[in-house]
């Protein structure tokens, strides 16, 4: 039996001109969207367009090639991915906004999403099951190296877009 969860993802984006944001959808759908705070331009956020920094997927590319189609990560496993100095991430980010997607992974489990460098927190990001492809947006510290760690307790694809970071 598949069990079908509702795909929803939190984002922080720029607002446009006119105050406004695009939606869009390659697939005739319903789409919602509710605001939930925003970034004064004190904050030291800056929102960029988002780039692919991660996919797994065979096949898969990135806005740069990198970490690009090496197939599922292991169960267990974690990769430490390359942000800082990256793309349009400065390498003095102390902090980036990631819309962190699992694919097709192969048994229930979770993902855990931190700063390299420190122990690895006991809270997931990202709860899934068999097969499913769902998305979470967070928000964390940019670790030793410039490097966001991302940890699967189950072998999954692991999707990863950078949509803006703290200076």
């Amino acid at each position: 039996m598949r069990v079908r969860w509702p795909m929803m993802a939190v984002l922080a984006i720029k607002v446009g001109s006119g105050g406004r944001v695009c939606l869009f959808s390659d697939q005739t759908t319903h789409l919602l969207a509710d605001v939930g705070g925003a970034f004064p331009s004190s904050s030291g956020f800056t929102s960029l367009e988002p780039a692919r920094f991660l996919d797994t997927r065979p096949g898969a590319s990135t806005f740069d090639g990198a970490f690009a189609g090496d197939g599922k990560l292991a169960g267990g496993s974690e990769i430490a991915l390359d942000v800082g100095g990256r793309g349009e991430v400065p390498d003095d980010a102390t902090a980036v906004v990631l819309d962190v997607t699992v694919n097709d992974p192969e048994n229930f489990g979770f993902a855990t999403i931190y700063p390299c460098g420190v122990d690895r927190p006991n809270a997931s990001n990202l709860n899934f099951v068999p097969g499913q492809t769902i998305p979470n947006a967070v928000i964390v510290g940019v670790g030793s190296g410039g490097r966001v760690c991302l940890f699967s307790d189950q072998t999954t694809n692991l999707i990863a877009d950078v949509g803006g970071y703290v200076d």
